[in-house]
């Protein structure tokens, strides 16, 4: 069963267009989750995620690619959004904490 959306105050619009893009995902509304990539990767001003950064590929290509991104994830919207098993979510969460804040 899909978690429902939650939107936290001060949540970055960024991040929610990443939730909305993960939740339609997750209910196979595929064309509306589209969208919500689109408007996520269309933005500007995102710091992107260091090279050499743990399972980069697979973080940029479920819409994980910059520093804001990251800010507020959890390891169970990381297991679930990446197909991670816990102790890799925890791993990439740790060395997003070492990053430079933006």
């Amino acid at each position: 069963m899909t978690e429902p959306l939650v939107v936290e105050r001060g949540m970055s619009y960024r991040r929610y267009l990443l939730l909305k893009f993960h939740a339609d995902m997750d209910l196979q509304n595929y064309e509306l989750a589209g969208t919500w990539r689109a408007l996520h990767d269309g933005l500007t001003g995102s710091t992107p995620l260091p090279v050499g950064f743990p399972f980069l590929a697979l973080c940029q290509e479920r819409a994980y690619s910059a520093w804001e991104d990251l800010f507020g994830a959890t390891v169970n919207e990381l297991t679930r959004n990446l197909e991670l098993a816990p102790i890799d979510a925890q791993a990439v969460l740790a060395t997003w904490s070492t990053l430079p804040v933006p």
